[in-house]
């Protein structure tokens, strides 16, 4: 799954360019180091029990196919120097990515160096218009390298495992130390690694940082009765370069990502509501359907304009409610629903 974790810095990346620069082949390149951990129930996430770290390298286009090839030369590298890019599907964009099952094996390939000693990537990018462009990136931005941010915990791990997609969930998390200049994004994606939601952007409105612990999924975003992967991933921005490359902006961090589990309750069984008595004002409704499940009865006396009488959420999915308002009132007509 580091895939997603890598989309999303690519992501990351275009926000911090604010957009492509006229005249420039590339629009930004990067490279991220990751550890990624399982969270399978209440307890702190594990690592990983294979490839879980993870060295990733990218270059997108301003368009599709300005960009032919390229490659990263790590620091120090005395085996395989040279990576090559892969071009992506549709052309836009190249990625390396490289597993390792321990930090010293992944550090050892991939140095981020000291704070006095902060060593270059080399990155060779051959455009259709600009020729070749080599320009240096790192892994260092002021602070001690190798600063990975704590790795978050999901902290109400067992409501991720019976989600009312017809509601609205609020996930929680605790992240220590997390800082506001750290980015937070939470994806959930299917069994086919299509992304259902994602977070805002980073950077753009409402988007999580280091100090949030908290994002709310809007009803009728999951579809029910599913197994699905979420993550959440946590990135500490490491070092730019927006100089050697006039027009592209190269980007480097340092992440944790946990993967969960999330299952939604299968599809709402249709409710039933009834009188109690059809003679007798004020009437006196009453419904039947499952237990936590949020429910709606409204009414209308013309079947064009609906409003809410009674929102609720029944423990037992029974329920009574007594429209004091239909006093006085010729003909009225109720309907229940499920929703947020």
């Amino acid at each position: 799954m580091t895939r997603l974790f890598s989309l999303g810095w690519l992501v990351l990346a275009a926000v911090l360019t604010g957009g492509p620069v006229s005249g420039a082949d590339v629009y930004y390149f990067g490279m991220i180091k990751s550890q990624h951990f399982v969270q399978t129930s209440a307890a702190a996430p594990i690592l990983a029990a294979t490839n879980a770290f993870v060295f990733n390298a990218f270059v997108v286009a301003t368009t599709n196919n300005l960009v032919t090839n390229a490659t990263v030369k790590p620091p120090f590298s005395t085996t395989t120097p040279i990576r090559t890019l892969l071009l992506q599907p549709g052309g836009a964009s190249l990625q390396f990515e490289e597993h390792f099952n321990s930090q010293s094996a992944l550090d050892t390939a991939y140095p981020t160096g000291s704070p006095f000693n902060v060593p270059s990537y080399s990155f060779a990018m051959f455009c259709l218009h600009d020729g070749a462009r080599t320009t240096g990136l790192g892994f260092g931005l002021g602070f001690t390298p190798g600063n990975y941010p704590a790795t978050p915990q999901i902290s109400n791990f067992s409501t991720t495992q019976a989600i009312d997609s017809t509601a609205s969930f609020k996930l929680l998390w605790s992240l220590v130390g997390g800082q506001s200049s750290d980015v937070v994004q939470v994806t959930v994606s299917d069994a086919a690694s299509n992304i259902l939601f994602s977070s805002p952007a980073p950077f753009s409105t409402n988007a999580l940082t280091g100090i949030s612990n908290s994002m709310v999924i809007p009803g009728y975003t999951l579809p029910p009765g599913s197994n699905l992967t979420a993550h959440l991933s946590v990135a500490r921005p490491a070092g730019f370069n927006t100089n050697a490359y006039p027009g592209a902006v190269g980007v480097s961090g340092l992440a944790m990502d946990v993967r969960f589990p999330i299952v939604t309750r299968p599809a709402p069984v249709l409710p039933r509501l009834s009188l109690s008595s059809a003679n007798t004002k004020p009437f006196r409704l009453q419904f039947n359907g499952e237990t936590n499940r949020n429910y709606h009865i409204q009414a209308t006396t013309n079947f064009i304009s609906w409003r809410d009488l009674l929102v609720t959420n029944s423990p037992t999915g029974l329920g009574a409610f007594t429209d004091t308002n239909s006093v006085g009132l010729s003909k009225r007509f109720y309907r229940i629903q499920v929703g947020p």
